[in-house]
């Protein structure tokens, strides 16, 4: 089991983190409290778009890990020039919100703005996952095992908002 399943699993059914190696570069902190956690490096924090949301959808969206870590991580770094990257490595479709996702490399300057630009991709994830509830159901995915979505079907066509 990966370090970082292992870590969700003990949050998950312990509400505690099992890698504990360090208290974390402070400026990092704040989003501590929006549900990113620290796990085994000062300058980085993990989080879940799933979790950041705390909305519940019927049908969950597939995902390639074979850890079954899911599709919606992110990673809030401080670089060495002291600034913020979003590292994004979630499956968030953003031609199925009104918003969009951060582009891969953009740094930030402060942490206020960091939490507006996760707050926007909270916001698109929970767009995406709307329009892929219908999708589902329609079934407009790509075969029945793997549910990706079919683009080019009418459902997913007419749900996409660019």
């Amino acid at each position: 089991m990966s370090k970082l399943l292992r870590e969700r699993w003990q949050r998950l059914a312990f509400g505690t983190n099992f890698l504990n190696e360090s208290s974390g570069d402070t400026r990092l902190q704040p989003l501590v409290g929006m549900g990113f956690y620290f796990a085994g490096a000062d300058t980085v924090v993990l989080g879940n778009l799933d979790d950041l949301s705390g909305k519940e959808y019927a049908s969950q969206y597939p995902h390639d890990s074979y850890m079954g870590e899911g599709p919606f991580h992110l990673q809030i770094s401080v670089e060495n020039d002291g600034k913020f990257m979003i590292h994004d490595y979630s499956g968030v479709d953003d031609r199925f919100c009104t918003g969009s996702m951060p582009k891969e490399g953009t740094r930030y300057d402060t942490l206020e703005q960091v939490q507006t630009v996760i707050q926007e991709m909270v916001a698109c994830y929970e767009e995406f996952m709307d329009a892929y509830q219908e999708i589902d159901a329609a079934d407009a995915v790509t075969n029945e095992f793997y549910r990706y979505i079919d683009s080019s079907h009418p459902v997913a066509q007419r749900l996409m908002k660019k």
